[in-house]
């Protein structure tokens, strides 16, 4: 609060007071006109509040009370005195002190101009008082250079002795020739952004030039009372006789160049800015990566998708398929990424696949796909209307192992992550509305591992449960040292063609044994198992043995295969020879 003003009616006392304070905070507009209109004052345009009090830092404003003022231009008077320093405050104080100013009118110019005026405060520092009054010589700033080589305190001295300052209660003060223009006229409050807004729109009346400077500014979003009143004092009583020009905004370019001005409402304007001044600048990015999708017409289209931010999912900055796969991969955190294993990552493939199961695009901002369950159209048309009931929880303390998309008669697009709870799956078909999952069809299986997923197959079209119980396996292998290479090299070499064969092997993950230390390592493992030496014997024979040969016999006749993921031992029984032909002819 800048100021604090006890105002009544001049020509009725006896209506008694009401206190406001200004600027007026968005929220409490409506109830402090309401307050002025108990006491038959207030009018937008016409000077009807006679200032009983008044309450501010600025004291230089006591000159105002018994005055009668109009409550819009104190208003717009404190916004501005709001924003300025303590400096500008001096000045602001020094001169309407020195040019007797009271009226709202001159004090609102004034803010536009005193910073012309040199104010001393202090005489013990010349030198800064020399480098303050250059700095106001020159409208407010100068090169370093010219600072550093200026003798500040012969400047100051030049000033003091040159005459021409006026004593007042806030410093003595030189004009430095300063004229009070008339940025304000009276009517039309020049253009000041008091603090951050969405939308900034200049409204002219149609019966003026295109060129008039008689512009309303109105910072959107705004109270209806603020725009009523703006409106009113710009003599504009029919929106039919007004003409909108975006001046500016805090959007995206997107959709800056897709409002036509000439078709907005004032009120869907409004209404988009009072729905995106919430967006942080992500979201911004965001949204505008959302109307490149949607291509919404109106900004009361642009509104809905706004207000359906979190239907979308969005990769800033991501272009291509290469791109958009290795984010996934790599930084998505829905998989666990092994640099070891870089080699083996298909990104453009994996991305392709998955864009086209969510329907996803590029924009010039990034990635972005819609998961709504609804078409883009409707939630554009009346937003998320009845959306669906919240998704069902799944416990955080389990790992992610597999993730689908469910397609059922009455909702869409459904993503279940696995392994769960019976408790989470009960839930997860009463929101789908089956009371079998084999109700619903299963779209984009996607496994936290990609290399696991590609190498399953899963022609017996396996059920939600038997998916489920997967992925609990795949979950009891997850924080195993090697294990999920393990079981990479095994689906590699066993190549099985259904879920079910797949399970299986993970079940059965002891019965391999895949092989880092190639053939001399090898070499000597299978002799201390042959023989029951230690770790210490087999060094001693070291040089004396030739390992390397004895381990590449050893895999020939123990079955060892070549895979992706490395060397591969099949412990009971060994893979045959004819096997492994046939697996190489492949």
């Amino acid at each position: 609060m800048m100021i604090q003003a006890v105002l009544g009616n001049p020509y009725h006392p006896e209506y008694g007071v009401a206190t406001i304070p200004f600027p007026i905070p968005h929220d409490q507009y409506a109830h402090c006109m309401e307050l002025l209109e108990a006491l038959e004052i207030g009018d937008a345009v016409k000077a009807d509040c006679q200032v009983q009090e008044i309450n501010s830092f600025y004291s230089v404003l006591k000159r105002m009370e018994m005055l009668t003022v109009n409550v819009e231009e104190l208003n717009y008077l404190a916004k501005r005195l709001d924003s300025f320093d303590t400096g500008e405050a001096a000045q602001f104080q020094a001169v309407a002190h020195k040019l007797e100013l009271f009226e709202l009118k001159d004090l609102i110019n004034l803010t536009f101009c005193c910073q012309q005026a040199t104010v001393i405060t202090d005489f013990s520092d010349l030198s800064a008082v020399g480098r303050n009054h250059y700095m106001n010589l020159h409208g407010g700033s100068a090169k370093t250079d010219e600072l550093k080589a200026l003798d500040g305190e012969a400047v100051a001295r030049s000033l003091i002795e040159g005459g021409g300052g006026t004593v007042t209660p806030y410093g003595v003060v030189y004009d430095n020739g300063m004229k009070l223009e008339q940025v304000y006229d009276g009517r039309f409050f020049p253009c000041y952004y008091y603090e951050p807004n969405a939308i900034t729109v200049a409204v002219t009346a149609k019966s003026e030039p295109e060129d008039t400077e008689h512009i309303t500014w109105l910072y959107l979003p705004m109270a209806q009372e603020e725009v009523d009143r703006a409106l009113q004092r710009a003599g504009i009583m029919n929106l039919a006789d007004a003409r909108l020009h975006l001046e500016d905004t805090q959007l995206p370019d997107e959709v800056d160049a897709l409002l036509d001005m000439e078709q907005e409402s004032l009120a869907d304007l409004n209404a988009l800015a009072k729905a995106a001044r919430p967006l942080s600048n992500d979201d911004i990015i965001k949204l505008g990566a959302a109307v490149a999708m949607a291509k919404p017409q109106s900004a009361e289209e642009i509104k809905m998708l706004v207000e359906s931010l979190d239907l979308f999912d969005f990769v800033p900055g991501v272009h291509t398929p290469t791109e958009y796969g290795k984010y996934m991969i790599q930084e998505s955190e829905r998989f666990e990424y092994d640099e070891n294993l870089e080699a083996f990552y298909d990104y453009e493939g994996y991305a392709l696949q998955r864009m086209n199961a969510e329907d996803g695009m590029f924009t010039d901002r990034g990635y972005i796909a819609y998961k709504g369950g609804i078409a883009l159209k409707e939630v554009m048309e009346c937003g998320q209307g009845e959306q669906p009931a919240p998704e069902p929880w799944r416990g955080e303390n389990r790992d992610e192992m597999l993730r689908m998309t469910l397609y059922a008669k009455n909702k869409a697009g459904y993503s279940l992550v696995l392994p769960a709870d019976e408790e989470y799956l009960s839930a997860a078909k009463s929101y789908l509305g089956v009371g079998d999952f084999a109700e619903a069809v299963i779209r984009d299986v996607r496994f936290k591992v990609p290399y696991i997923g590609e190498l399953i197959c899963d022609t017996d079209c396996p059920s939600v449960e038997e998916y489920n119980k997967f992925a609990k396996a795949m979950e009891d292998i997850w924080q195993k040292d090697g294990a999920l290479l393990t079981y990479a090299a095994v689906l590699d070499a066993e190549r099985p063609d259904t879920l079910g064969r797949a399970y299986e092997l993970l079940q059965n993950l002891e019965n391999y044994e895949r092989i880092v230390e190639g053939t001399y390592g090898y070499g000597q493992q299978r002799l201390q198992e042959t023989l029951g030496l230690d770790d210490a014997a087999v060094e001693m024979l070291d040089g004396y043995m030739d390992f390397e040969k004895y381990g590449k016999e050893c895999m020939e006749a123990d079955g060892v295969v070549t895979t992706e993921f490395g060397l591969l031992r099949r412990l009971e029984p060994p893979f045959a020879a004819h096997t492994l032909q046939m697996r190489d002819m492949v």
